[in-house]
């Protein structure tokens, strides 16, 4: 498409306004305004990673970078701010090659451990030396979970981005970095008991499951929004504000302790109750204070760190998966989804194919991302590319002859692919709010209706019975999650019922 674009740009200037070109570039415009959105503005270089026991924790060496600069430094993906690392650029020989050219593509990275480290305090107090470090809970390789096997990172001048450096240096204080997270050993598929291997479908299917990774990654994601947000509105936001925060939050708590008492009782993990309750009674003391919204917004806080921690080490087990026997504990992880307060939406709407295309995504908290996309959405405008008619670009095709059969075939060619075309965006379209099978019924006066969605729902009777007792309703708001107009309710002896939504 780029070699199409360029070529017609230094020809006629033609196919620039036709409908696919018009598409095509109206989908990157898309992806920039998006990008923009949630801060995938920001590049850094890459380059594969080697050891060096010439480097101390906390240097590296970026051979086209000045000695001695501040540099950025990650391993994709990471989780958390401990992956972000602030190194001291020393050039070192294990960059050069055995025939004195430097090695191209590469970045030198130290590889030292807490017994080297502890060595080296060590020998400098023997000397009398005073020692400005300490043994750290995380080394830089253990941060970045770095191994030599073709790994890379990414690297950019600390200069470059000093509101950035300055915040990962003050997270990765002692005080305020994340606990490490806890990487167990590779666990045997064999049985432990007799020592037989299960059988090989079991453990490919094991292996196949890449719908965790996603999940927790989504969930951690939306934790760390939810803690940063406290942050903002402690240092920005109004009294106003803060207490509506408090409200929201208590609200939500809440519910969840009533919860507690129906009848299906949802109880809460001992793990988080104690936040919550905690959350909650300094909500409610009459005399709120700002000191007592901001130890109410710190407790909240803890709370979401605990369950950060978690996330990442179901997570560390979920990338594992197809090297070890350990599923990840995916019934935690939902019910971790009920305690947030809100949903950060922007998660899953910044992959919706028509976000920024006609409107942005809409915020709704303090969270940085959703700051940066209000300030995106005040500028954003829907792209005015037109295109013209088919029939106005005919001249471009004089002299060409072909037979009315030819033309017929053309015709029909066109039909056949504009059918099956079409056919395919609809099945695409109703994967983003539909799941799983559907089920075709028919009316007593004959007409037949499509019930969607039926696994979301777990009712038995829609796979068991031949004939329903169902009722229609109108669904009164809708969104671009769940667009449909109606729902059926499916009435048991027992009183329950099914909800389905209906593709009209």
């Amino acid at each position: 498409m780029y070699k199409l674009i360029k070529a017609d740009l230094l020809g006629h200037q033609q196919l620039l306004e036709t409908e696919k070109i018009k598409q095509e570039l109206s989908r990157f415009v898309q992806s920039e305004w998006r990008d923009i959105a949630i801060g995938k503005t920001l590049t850094f270089d890459r380059a594969m990673i080697i050891p060096s026991k010439e480097l101390k924790n906390g240097e590296i060496c970026v051979p086209w970078l000045d000695e001695q600069e501040k540099i950025l430094n990650f391993r994709s993906p990471f989780l958390n701010s401990n992956g972000l690392c602030v190194s001291n650029n020393k050039h070192v020989e294990d960059c050069v090659a055995p025939d004195g050219k430097s090695l191209q593509g590469i970045i030198v990275v130290n590889d030292e451990d807490h017994k080297r480290i502890q060595a080296r305090i060590t020998e400098l107090e023997a000397l009398l030396v005073d020692v400005d470090f300490i043994d750290p809970a995380e080394t830089e390789s253990e941060r970045q979970a770095r191994d030599y096997d073709g790994d890379c990172i990414g690297v950019a001048r600390a200069s470059l981005y000093p509101n950035l450096t300055a915040e990962a240096e003050l997270r990765n204080l002692p005080q305020n970095a994340y606990s490490p997270t806890v990487k167990l050993k590779k666990q045997s598929f064999y049985d432990p008991t007799d020592g037989t291997q299960p059988p090989f479908e079991k453990i490919a299917i094991h292996m196949s499951d890449s719908i965790s990774v996603g999940i927790i990654n989504n969930q951690v994601t939306a934790l760390e929004a939810l803690e940063s947000e406290i942050e903002v509105l402690k240092t920005y936001g109004t009294l106003e504000q803060q207490s509506t925060y408090l409200d929201q939050v208590s609200k939500r708590y809440q519910s969840l302790f009533e919860q507690e008492h129906d009848k299906k009782p949802k109880p809460i993990r001992a793990e988080y109750k104690p936040f919550m309750q905690s959350v909650v009674a300094l909500a409610e003391n009459p005399n709120r204070t700002p000191e007592i919204i901001h130890q109410a917004m710190d407790v909240n806080r803890l709370m979401y760190r605990e369950m950060i921690g978690e996330g990442c080490y179901q997570n560390q087990i979920a990338v594992d998966l197809f090297k070890s026997a350990k599923k990840p504990e995916m019934d935690k992880i939902r019910e971790n989804s009920r305690y947030l307060y809100r949903d950060v939406n922007y998660i899953k709407d910044k992959k919706s194919s028509s976000v920024y295309l006609r409107t942005g995504i809409t915020p709704k908290g303090y969270s940085p991302v959703e700051l940066l996309i209000s300030q995106t959405n005040k500028y954003f405008q829907e792209s005015q590319l037109e295109s013209r008619p088919i029939v106005q670009f005919k001249n471009l095709f004089k002299g060409v002859e072909f037979t009315p059969q030819q033309k017929f075939a053309a015709v029909a060619a066109k039909y056949e692919f504009d059918r099956k075309f079409n056919a395919a965006v609809r099945a695409s379209r109703r994967r983003e709010t539909e799941s799983g099978p559907s089920a075709i019924v028919q009316t007593d006066s004959g007409r037949q209706l499509e019930i969607t969605n039926l696994t979301r729902y777990g009712h038995p009777l829609i796979w068991k019975a031949q004939t329903l007792n169902i009722r229609l309703d109108e669904i009164k708001f809708t969104n671009s999650e769940r667009p449909h107009k109606l729902f059926w309710t499916l009435d048991k002896k027992t009183g329950s019922r099914i909800v389905c939504e209906q593709n009209e």
